[in-house]
């Protein structure tokens, strides 16, 4: 393992708690990328990932920089919103070092950020889920080219291209990603499924796929050339129910499923009767709802479709 250096970055006082987002750091050099994990506090399995991943860092001739709580407050109450102010993270960047608390958070990540390499920001989908980069759709035409080639070192499972036409998808304009990609830094983000269900294939994936990154942009020592795959890029069309119940999925993860196909049963209540969730398009399941009790609005599968 290289050697390691811890920093705080202090983001202000509750009462006479000080507030500070920790930072380890790995190497010296002119590339530099930063890794980032608990932008929601209930996400972990990004630091189950940096433990696996600090194992294997050998003939590092960079920077890389590892935030392993972007939000403390919500981490330390395992919470995805700041528990001062309610605040989501991923929709106030680039912040403001003025106002409210979490827009300083956000603030004081956007500037360690700044003149990055690379930065790749950890997450987990709440349901069942492969693993999925996002690519921002955002920035220069030369920005995203060296996105695309990322998340190409990177090899998910698939892609979740942003689509900010959709009502769904633009309130994501204040997510960190299209941030950053608009201020230059290439970055993607990679969903996976929460820590007491990730499998270790799918961690030793991740961690591969981060050191494959690291290689790409320089701040390690490039190993065998690997061949990757070309990924799978899609738009997603999330699918929500309109009642109460119990909801049973019928289909796989990652399987193709056509307009009109059924892809699970919601179990209604009070009254206990069965209304079949469809598939609204073409396409290939991305997230699926595992076996659970859902209310009004909530999402129960989200279908990938080619841009």
């Amino acid at each position: 393992m290289e050697k390691i250096t811890v920093r705080k970055l202090n983001i202000g006082q509750l009462g006479t708690l000080n507030v500070d987002i920790p930072v380890i750091s790995m190497g010296t050099g002119t590339k530099r990328m930063v890794l980032l994990c608990g932008i929601h506090g209930d996400e972990k399995s990004g630091l189950f990932v940096v433990n696996e991943l600090l194992k294997e860092l050998k003939g590092i001739h960079g920077v890389l920089d590892v935030v392993l709580a972007a939000n403390p407050l919500a981490q330390a109450l395992q919470q995805r919103v700041s528990p001062n102010d309610f605040h989501d993270l991923n929709r106030v960047f680039p912040g403001n070092a003025d106002t409210d608390f979490t827009q300083r958070i956000a603030s004081k990540i956007v500037d360690l950020c700044k003149g990055a390499d690379a930065v790749v920001d950890l997450h987990t989908f709440q349901d069942e889920a492969p693993i999925v980069a996002i690519f921002m759709n955002s920035g220069t035409k030369a920005t995203r080219t060296k996105i695309m080639a990322m998340i190409k070192a990177f090899s998910p499972e698939a892609v979740w291209k942003l689509n900010f036409a959709s009502k769904e998808e633009a309130k994501l304009a204040g997510a960190l990603g299209p941030i950053l990609a608009n201020m230059g830094i290439p970055n993607f983000a990679v969903e996976m499924p929460e820590c007491f269900s990730i499998s270790d294939r799918q961690i030793e994936h991740v961690k591969d796929g981060l050191l494959r990154v690291l290689s790409n942009v320089g701040v390690l020592k490039a190993p065998t050339k690997i061949k990757t795959p070309e990924p799978s890029v899609f738009n997603r069309v999330k699918v929500r129910v309109n009642n109460a119940g119990l909801f049973i999925p019928t289909k796989k993860l990652l399987s193709k499923v056509k307009k009109g196909e059924v892809v699970g049963q919601l179990i209604k209540l009070p009254l206990f009767d069965t209304e079949s969730m469809c598939a609204p398009c073409d396409g290939v399941l991305l997230v699926m709802r595992t076996r659970d009790l859902v209310s009004t609005s909530d999402v129960v599968f989200s279908i990938g479709t080619k841009p």
